[in-house]
């Protein structure tokens, strides 16, 4: 079973709880959490950590797989850019002289 993160976790709980055929008492057991804890997650009251996400799909026989989105690539262009100009910046060791770039030279 495959779970957008765009819906909200709650529906993903429970939907993943009613694809296992579960009651909120059994993820519950089976979690290691209390039932009201479970109904709280579902309905939005409160958010599970990921480690009780984890549990929690764990419980309804899923898995949870993160996978990180990758930056858009005038956005990793930028970050490449500004990491370029710091090391530029950096001092240098030429021959046992230190170098400051943009600094006057004696």
């Amino acid at each position: 079973m495959i779970c957008a993160m765009s819906s909200s976790t709650g529906a993903m709980l429970r939907d993943a709880r009613h694809g296992a055929g579960l009651s909120q008492r059994q993820v519950a057991d089976r979690a290691g959490l209390d039932q009201p804890q479970i109904s709280d997650y579902e309905r939005g009251r409160h958010e599970p950590t990921a480690a009780t996400l984890r549990r929690l799909l764990a419980a309804c026989g899923l898995r949870l797989d993160v996978t990180p989105a990758r930056p858009a690539p005038h956005v990793a262009a930028a970050r490449l850019s500004e990491l370029l100009d710091l090391a530029a910046s950096l001092p240098t060791r030429r021959r046992g002289r230190l170098e400051f770039p943009g600094l006057p030279q004696p």
